[in-house]
């Protein structure tokens, strides 16, 4: 019926952003609505905001874990999962600078830094904090008050969240991986190892997805390629692999035959990392 009423692609848009509505509405009525209601419950029986919101933050805490736990357990969803992990080891070969093949993307871990699961846990984590610090200054008991100020709070929580998982994704120590580790344990229920058939589906819907941001952005590609070949030099963050990229693309102008291996051992060296460790440390910032 939709499909005769608007059309194959209106259609297509119009299914994506319901998805994506629902989506969103799902998650802030479980993870911030539901929690805030189920604590007002209590109120009559707490003095404290502090008792309070450490109430609200386990009940966000269970929601969350026990929402993950059950989706894992379901088939259909387990098989969602697959192509999920399927996506996580194409990114992880793409950003690696390999060949898109299923061999070299079969190899690639599944938890991925930059992964969405991880980005709505700390999103959940960070809700709790900045809760726990608004509510000693409200009137904490008014169930509505809270309601409203979850919503409000959420644009700020969601803009540090993302600063978050960009820099944790984008940096390798000691502190970074630390604070990953939450986040990667968690895709334990949301990722699992795919087939082969799979990871062809994921090589070839990244294969689609540059094709498109080439046509959608050539002025800006255009523009990049001018500004190395004038010889200017631009001071910004780079990941290992760009980095990669771009030493491969020169050796190959100058006639080297072998551009591949030489890009790769000159970033080597240059990082002080081995082949194994340069292929994980792919997507991280190299400056």
């Amino acid at each position: 019926w939709l499909e005769k009423k608007l059309g194959n692609e209106k259609m297509q848009k119009f299914i994506t952003a319901l998805a994506v509505f629902l989506s969103l509405g799902l998650t802030i009525l479980l993870f911030f609505l539901l929690p805030t209601f189920l604590a007002g419950f209590i109120d009559p029986y707490i003095k404290s905001a502090a008792v309070h919101n450490l109430v609200e933050s386990v009940i966000k805490l269970v929601i969350f874990f026990a929402y993950m736990i059950l989706c894992s357990k379901q088939k259909d969803i387990y098989r969602v999962f697959q192509y999920h992990g399927a996506e996580h080891k194409t990114i992880f070969c793409y950003e690696a600078g390999l060949p898109l093949t299923v061999e070299n993307c079969r190899i690639q871990p599944r938890h991925h830094p930059r992964c969405g699961t991880s980005f709505l846990f700390v999103v959940v984590v960070v809700s709790i904090l900045v809760s726990s610090l608004v509510f000693s200054f409200v009137n904490w008991r008014n169930m509505w008050v809270r309601v409203a100020l979850h919503l409000l709070l959420l644009i700020p929580i969601v803009g540090v969240t993302y600063e978050f998982n960009r820099y944790v994704g984008g940096h390798d120590n000691k502190v970074t991986r630390f604070l990953a580790r939450p986040g990667l344990w968690l895709q334990n229920f949301t990722t699992n190892e795919p087939d082969d058939s799979m990871l062809e589906v994921a090589i070839e819907a990244q294969r689609a997805g540059r094709r498109h941001d080439r046509v959608r952005h050539p002025r800006a590609r255009a523009g990049h390629s001018r500004r190395k070949r004038q010889g200017c030099v631009v001071s910004m963050a780079t990941t290992y692999n760009n980095l990669y990229l771009d030493l491969r693309t020169e050796l190959r102008r100058a006639g080297d035959e072998e551009a591949t291996q030489s890009a790769r051992e000159l970033v080597c060296a240059a990082a002080a990392k081995t082949r194994e460790e340069l292929v994980r440390a792919g997507s991280l910032y190299a400056s």
